[in-house]
């Protein structure tokens, strides 16, 4: 138990460490820090510039809006009650919906 709580904290210390760093030599750029992993085996990498995923302008986000109700609409997602191993999972009323389709 106190050698994971030793890694626990070393990992916290750590990724303190490297993202003040980041924060310090980035000048507060448009950025994000993205880690992946556990604390035996972790990944870090920092993503300058916006977010592609989020549209930047009132067009782009009109565009996307019209997107999304356009698939709520075909697609009717809705939420099924827990399975054999708990978890709830989406249903769709439409075919490639789980894939944006």
């Amino acid at each position: 138990m106190k050698k994971v709580l030793i890694k626990i904290l070393t990992f916290a210390a750590l990724l303190t460490f490297v993202e003040w760093n980041l924060y310090a030599t980035t000048a507060h750029a448009d950025g994000r820090l993205n880690c992946t992993g556990d604390y035996n085996n972790l990944h870090c990498g920092w993503t300058l510039g916006p977010d592609a995923a989020v549209p930047q302008d009132a067009e782009d986000r009109a565009i996307a809006k019209a997107r999304e109700e356009a698939w709520v609409a075909r697609c009717k997602p809705t939420i099924g009650e827990p399975g054999d191993d708990g978890m709830r999972r989406y249903h769709y009323a439409a075919k490639n919906c789980e894939f944006g389709e």
